[in-house]
């Protein structure tokens, strides 16, 4: 879904932006990763084979990095965060995850349809629900992840002094927590302790 944006809805965005700062608060048990908030921070992270995640933060309102893309397609939906991986030393330290939800019924899905997603804990089967572990550097994709994804709390935030193509500003914010095993071949990945709180604002947009 696009939108318009004017030169004045332009300013009041990043007004707003600059009035809700990403910020990472660290989780007491492992400083490296962000604790466990429903704030809208914008801040997620796991361990990927014991090694610290972490999603990106500050993208920028006109940024292509994003640290959660949603996109609903007829009979799926996709969430994908993406990040870094933290001292590894990697050429390419880029990670980032892709769960795979089938969808029931054929609805177009929109931006009020995260709504739907509150409080749902799907098991990923591999195969109805799955997970894939994307390695943005020189590894393989690992797939049919099965474990856990947990949306506890999804947010509707409207703001009505700002508008957008004559409608007002809505963000909306998703977190959660997921764990599962992805595989390649005869190869696994383990990712562990995810967590995630991040906003958004448009559905498939990169």
């Amino acid at each position: 879904m696009m939108l318009r944006y004017s030169l004045l809805g332009l300013l009041a965005l990043s007004a707003l932006a600059a009035c809700r700062k990403d910020k990472f608060e660290p989780d007491p048990a492992n400083k490296l990763l962000p604790a466990y908030t429903e704030k809208g921070n914008n801040a997620g992270g796991a361990l990927i084979n014991g090694q610290v995640w972490r999603a990106y933060m500050n993208p920028g309102l006109l940024s292509r990095r994003k640290a959660l893309v949603v996109e609903g397609q007829a009979d799926t939906l996709f969430l994908e965060f993406d990040g870094d991986m933290q001292g590894n030393g990697a050429a390419d330290p880029r990670e980032g995850f892709v769960f795979a939800l089938r969808r029931d019924g054929s609805n177009p899905f929109k931006l009020d349809s995260l709504l739907n997603l509150n409080n749902r804990r799907f098991v990923l089967d591999g195969r109805r629900h799955f997970a894939r572990m994307n390695w943005l550097g020189n590894h393989h994709d690992h797939g049919a992840g099965r474990g856990e994804l947990y949306v506890r709390r999804v947010q509707k935030l409207v703001s009505p002094n700002v508008t957008v193509g004559g409608q007002p500003y809505t963000e909306y914010i998703l977190s959660g927590t997921y764990r599962f095993t992805a595989y390649y071949r005869t190869d696994s990945v383990q990712v562990t302790e995810g967590r995630f709180d991040h906003r958004i604002s448009r559905l498939g947009y990169y």
